[in-house]
Parts: structure tokens; C-alpha cells; sequence
């Protein structure tokens, strides 16, 4: 993982390419992914797992099937008597080697890139010997490899890595927060100065000044920005009046902005910086493409493809490519296989 060398045995990823210590297995939608990356430590006799997914909700959909094996045993994978193995989710993100040692005490744990690709700050290598097998869930996604970290212990780069919208920075800002519409589950992605560098450095916002930390007031600026803006495009999507408070407070931010940036030349190339005597240049470099992307969409469209998630919890919005216009869920492998099985189970009932 990350940048160390990988774990000692086998790692089955799905993905485009394979070493000798690799194997990689493609299988389209709804063909049993989840039951057979289940299974498979079991048929590979392997000791401690990791298992890799792309996102949270991925990941608790995965945490909660091997945490019991249903699936497995109602097909009759797994007989009965069998225990289910000793499984934990990780929601934090690993921030020292004592973080790693705990989860020895587990047999299959279960996280995102977020949460312990040591690419990603702070996050430090794991124990060689903590993982005997890995597996990736996803990993066909353009991107989600060198995210995840270079198997070979390469050196990663974030070039490749698509954004949840497809590079529309406004709307993968407003989707800085999880479950949004859950108190008991939300999740702040930008809670701290670093977590705000990391998103930036993400979706590559261009321009962007990492000179000088972000104090607590800026952090707080930068939320607040992104609560404007979750305001007015989900009010678009929902078909509901775009609240004129927080328009006005996206606007002054942007036309404050705007006259703190100028051209200027780095490593021989003419590209957009900050003006020496402006104090808050490096909120204003992270800001400033949001906003104006945030403009583009309000002023350009297609507004009327704006959509936000139909999962009652989510609250992320994204736009609407479909031919049919129909788009229901964030992403189908996220909340709507998650809302389709329990509707499946509901009318069994």
C-alpha cells in the first residue's frame, strides 16, 4: 500500500492489470461481487484481510455483510455452524502505528483510501506482516489504484482521479459532508486545515497556494462557503426557490476574491496566483475556482439537470448525464444497490 512495498500474499484487485502476486477479477453488475469478496479469504485460507472500498457507503454495505455472512450462508456458501469472522469498519483514519497494532485483534477490516493509504497524511506504512491478503473492491474505477497507493510500492501520482461529478468543483464541494441528513451518521470531510489541503489536492483545484496553513477562522470560512453553496444547488435540485441569503453570501465571497488574484509566472508557465498583500490568498486560491465554477453552472446550466440523491440520509448532488434524464441515486454501487435491497427485503415481507 501507499508507498511501501505491498503485503506479503496475495491481493486480488479488480482492476486492468496483474503481476505474479496479484489477481484481478472483472464481473459486471449485480453477478454476486460482494458475496464472492466475501468468500474468498475463506477459500484462500488467509489470516488477517484489509478490504478496500471506494466509498463509506460501500464500506458499511461490505462491514455489514461479513459481519454475519447472510449472503454466503443463505446460498449455502457457508455452512451454519461456521463463525462469521471478527470484523471491523473503519471510519477514522490511521494516524500512528499504534492504530495499525489494534487491528490485529480482527480478522477482516474494512475502510476506505481515506482512512489508510499512507499517501494521504498522516496516515504511516503498515506492518508488513499486519495483512496477509488485500482486497480491492471497485478497483476498475479510473483512478482508484494509485488512490489506494501503488501495489508495487511506487510512487503515486493524483492526475488520473475523477471526481465523484466529473470535475464540477462546486457540486464535489457541497458533497464534502456524509450523510448529511443524519445526525447520527454525518461525517465533515473539511473538519480540519489538512482535510481541506487533501480535497483541494484531490480534485486538483488549479492554482492552489499552499504557502501559509489555514487558521481556524478560515477553516470556519471555507465551511461556510460550502454550506452556501449546498444551499442554493439543492434548493435547484429539489425544484425549490435558490435562497437569496446565501446566493448574496456566495456572490460577496467570489467578488472578493476575484480582486485578490493575479497572473503571474511559475516554473515557465503564466498561471493564476495571489495578490502578496492579500492575507487570506491561499483560502482565496481554494475558493475562488469553487465560486466561479458555482457561477458557471448558476448563469450556464443545465440547471434543470441538477439532482440530489434519492436516499433519505445522503444529500449529495451531483448532475444528471443520463439519456433519460431519470437519475436517481449518487451512485448505483453506493446508495441505490443499498435502497434496492432493502426494498427487495421489504416486499418479501
Amino acid at each position: 500500500m501507499g508507498r511501501t512495498g505491498p503485503p506479503q500474499g496475495t491481493k486480488i484487485v479488480a482492476g486492468p492489470s496483474a503481476s505474479e502476486n496479484k489477481a484481478f477479477e472483472k464481473m459486471p453488475p449485480s453477478a454476486g461481487k460482494t458475496l464472492v469478496l466475501t468468500l474468498v479469504p475463506y477459500i484462500l485460507r488467509a489470516n488477517r484481510v484489509l478490504v478496500v472500498t471506494p466509498s463509506r457507503l460501500v464500506r458499511n454495505q461490505i462491514a455489514d455483510e461479513i459481519a454475519v455472512m447472510k449472503t454466503a450462508r443463505i446460498v449455502g456458501a457457508l455452512a451454519q455452524e461456521i463463525p462469521s469472522p471478527r470484523s471491523y469498519e473503519l471510519v477514522h483514519r490511521i494516524d500512528d502505528q499504534q492504530g495499525w497494532e489494534v487491528l490485529r485483534h480482527f480478522d477482516v477490516v474494512v475502510a476506505t483510501p481515506n482512512g489508510v493509504s499512507p499517501f494521504l497524511e498522516p496516515v504511516p506504512a503498515p506492518p508488513p506482516d499486519l495483512f496477509d491478503l488485500l482486497l480491492i473492491d471497485e478497483a476498475h474505477q479510473r483512478g482508484f489504484e494509485r488512490l489506494v497507493g501503488d501495489m508495487d510500492g511506487g510512487d503515486l501520482e493524483l492526475r488520473e482521479i475523477e471526481s465523484f461529478t466529473h470535475h464540477v468543483h462546486a457540486l464535489d464541494f457541497a458533497n464534502t459532508v456524509g450523510y448529511r441528513f443524519n445526525p447520527n451518521k454525518c461525517e465533515d470531510h473539511l473538519g480540519t486545515e489538512a482535510d481541506i489541503r487533501r480535497w483541494a489536492k484531490v480534485v486538483q483545484i488549479e492554482g492552489f497556494v499552499a504557502s501559509r496553513r489555514l487558521d481556524l477562522a478560515e477553516v470556519e470560512t471555507v465551511r461556510d462557503v460550502r454550506e452556501n453553496a449546498f444551499a442554493v444547488f439543492y434548493a435547484l435540485a429539489a425544484g425549490a426557490p435558490v435562497p437569496l441569503s446565501a446566493l448574496r453570501r456566495l456572490d460577496d465571497r467570489l467578488r472578493e476574491y476575484q480582486a485578490k488574484r493575479r497572473l503571474i509566472i511559475r516554473g515557465g508557465r503564466v498561471q493564476w496566483g495571489g495578490h502578496p498583500a492579500a492575507r487570506d490568498v491561499t483560502t482565496a486560491m481554494i475558493l475562488y475556482p469553487i465560486l466561479a465554477d458555482a457561477a458557471d453552472l448558476l448563469t450556464s446550466g443545465p440547471l434543470n439537470r441538477i439532482r440530489h440523491c434519492a436516499d433519505r440520509d445522503c444529500g449529495w448532488l451531483f448532475l444528471d448525464r443520463s439519456n433519460s434524464g431519470r437519475r436517481r441515486w449518487c451512485r448505483m454501487a453506493d446508495c441505490g444497490n443499498r435502497n434496492k435491497v432493502k426494498e427487495y427485503y421489504r416486499r418479501g415481507r
